[in-house]
């Protein structure tokens, strides 16, 4: 799981010359996130569901909605 977060997160780093005003702050917002938190994110913007992240952590699926619920919560108090 590392090799894959570390291989595609740079994707969801700000990038000035390729994004526009509203995705350079909310790739900002989600950069600001602790690493577990952006780690959590990112892993599920990837799988996509519940059942693929909570697979990735080896936890079960209410845990992941949980900790999902959680940090959307803090993305959109950023935002």
């Amino acid at each position: 799981m590392e090799n894959d977060y570390e291989k595609w997160a740079p994707e969801y780093e700000p990038n000035e010359f390729e994004d526009d005003d509203k995705m350079m702050h909310i790739k900002e917002v989600v950069d600001s996130l602790n690493y577990i938190q952006k780690k959590i994110w990112l892993t599920y913007v990837e799988k996509q569901t519940y059942a693929g992240t909570a697979r990735e952590f080896g936890v079960c699926v209410p845990t992941v909605k949980k900790y999902l619920k959680h940090i959307r919560q803090i993305i959109y108090d950023r935002l």
